[in-house]
């Protein structure tokens, strides 16, 4: 019986920690979703928009700007 109150209060706790996790994890997405934080992210970053390129390879992995 012991055994058993122990593993519910376990269980109980890893929900806990997994409910916390999914708040945490549902904001950075929002975050993320945000199309200002995304270009305020790219500022920070000192990317730039992709425009006007050419593909050196057929699989379009690697590409020169122009």
């Amino acid at each position: 019986m012991t055994s058993g109150k122990y593993d519910v209060s376990d269980q109980r706790s890893k929900i806990t920690s997994l409910i916390e996790s999914q708040g945490l994890l549902s904001a950075r997405k929002s975050t993320t979703e945000d199309p200002v934080a995304a270009m305020n992210f790219a500022q920070a970053q000192n990317m730039v928009e992709a425009k006007d390129i050419v593909y050196v390879f057929e699989n379009n992995n690697v590409a020169i700007r122009q």
